[in-house]
C-alpha cells in the first residue's frame, strides 16, 4: 500500500540526510554561502540522407570543458556512436570531429561540424528561490537562443545537406547556505494495513489532502480501478474512480471515501551527538467503497501519518 514500517523509514531517512550533508562543509560554525557560477554553450545538429540521421551535438562550459558527441542511426537501430573534445577557441565559432565505433568497438565512420554563433536579445531570465531544509538555495540563469551559420556537417568525408540545427547559452549561478547543523521536515505515511472486500492489491499513497488510491478487482481478468488525488483533510469524498479493463479507462464508478482519526498520537524522540529525530504519529482509518464490473469493493486501512523533523550537527560528522 506504499507505505512502509518505522523501522525501515527510520534507516532510509537517516542514510539520505547522511548523503545531503556529504555535500556540506564539516564545521562546527556556519559559513559562508557557496555560489557556483558557469557559462555553457551548447549546439545540437540533425541530418537526413535516406534512411540515415545523424545527430552531433557539442558543447562548453567554464566549469567542465568541452564535449563533444555524435550517433547513426539506420532505419531506427543504432549504428555506431561517439565522442570527444569541441573546439571553440576561436570566437564566435566552432567545430568538433569526432569517431564512431560500432558494438564491436571499431571506428566505423567518421563525422566533423563547424559553424558559427551568435547569441539573439536580451536573454531570458529564470530566478528560482527554495528551501532544502534550513539550507536556501538561490537558481539565477539568463538564456539566449543562438543564431547559427555557415554550417558544415560531414559524414565520411560526404558534407550533408539540409541539417538542422539549434543551440543557446547560458549564463548563470547556484547558490546555497552552509548552516552550522542541517535541519529537514517531512510526512509520510507508515505501517499500513488493509482489508478488502471484493478487492485485491488495494494501496493507497500520496498525503492527507491528496490521497489517492487503487486496487484490482478480485475474480476478473485485469479490471482495476484507481482515483485522482482526493483531499480528505477536507471531509468525506463522493465522486467517482476510474476504472481500467486491462486494455485501457472503460469509465467512471461511483466511489466514495472517508478518513477518521483512530486512536492517540504517538510521539517518538531519539537524540545521540550528532543527530536527533522527533517524530508525530497520527493514527486515521481510512474506509473506500466503489461499485464494480461484478460488484462494489470496499476496504479499510489503518496507518500513520508520520511528520518527520531531523537536526545534524554537521560540524561533528566527523568527531
Amino acid at each position: 500500500m506504499r507505505t512502509i514500517t518505522i523501522a525501515g523509514r527510520v534507516a532510509a531517512a537517516v542514510a539520505l540526510v547522511l548523503l545531503t550533508l556529504t555535500l556540506l562543509p564539516q564545521t562546527a560554525h556556519a559559513a559562508a554561502p557557496t555560489r557556483i557560477t558557469d557559462h555553457t554553450t551548447g549546439i545540437g545538429c540533425e541530418a537526413f540522407d535516406g534512411s540515415t540521421k545523424l545527430q552531433f551535438i557539442i558543447a562548453r562550459s567554464d566549469l567542465n570543458g568541452t564535449q563533444a558527441l555524435a550517433k547513426i542511426a539506420r532505419d531506427g537501430e543504432s549504428v555506431s556512436a561517439g565522442s570527444g573534445e569541441s573546439d571553440w577557441s576561436v570566437p564566435g565559432a566552432f567545430r568538433a570531429a569526432v569517431e564512431l565505433t560500432n558494438d564491436d568497438g571499431e571506428v566505423v565512420n567518421s563525422a566533423y561540424l563547424r559553424g558559427s554563433y551568435s547569441a539573439d536579445g536580451p536573454g531570458e531570465r529564470t530566478l528560482n528561490r527554495f528551501k532544502d531544509g534550513n539550507i536556501n538555495v538561490v537558481e539565477d540563469h539568463t538564456t539566449w537562443a543562438l543564431t547559427l551559420t555557415d554550417i558544415e556537417l560531414v559524414l565520411d568525408g560526404v558534407t550533408m545537406s539540409n541539417v538542422d540545427c539549434a543551440g543557446d547559452s547560458q549564463d548563470g549561478y547556484l547558490s546555497y547556505t552552509n548552516p552550522s547543523s542541517y535541519v529537514a521536515r517531512g510526512g509520510f505515511f507508515a505501517d499500513g494495513e488493509c482489508v478488502a472486500d471484493n478487492a485485491v492489491d488495494f494501496s493507497f499513497y500520496g498525503a492527507i489532502d491528496e490521497m489517492s488510491v487503487q486496487f484490482g478487482y478480485a475474480d476478473t481478468e485485469d479490471w482495476s480501478a484507481s482515483s485522482a488525488g482526493m483531499n480528505l483533510s477536507d471531509g468525506p469524498f463522493n465522486g467517482t474512480f476510474t476504472v481500467n479493463d486491462g486494455e485501457g479507462p472503460a469509465g467512471d464508478v461511483a466511489a466514495t471515501a472517508a478518513l477518521v482519526r483512530n486512536g492517540e498520537v504517538k510521539r517518538l524522540v531519539n537524540k545521540d551527538g550528532v543527530m536527533s529525530e522527533r517524530w508525530v504519529m497520527t493514527p486515521y482509518q481510512l474506509t473506500v467503497t466503489a461499485e464494480g464490473p461484478n460488484a462494489p469493493i470496499s476496504a479499510t486501512c489503518t496507518f500513520y501519518q508520520v511528520e518527520a523533523t531531523q537536526h545534524v550537527k554537521v560540524g561533528k560528522l566527523e568527531d
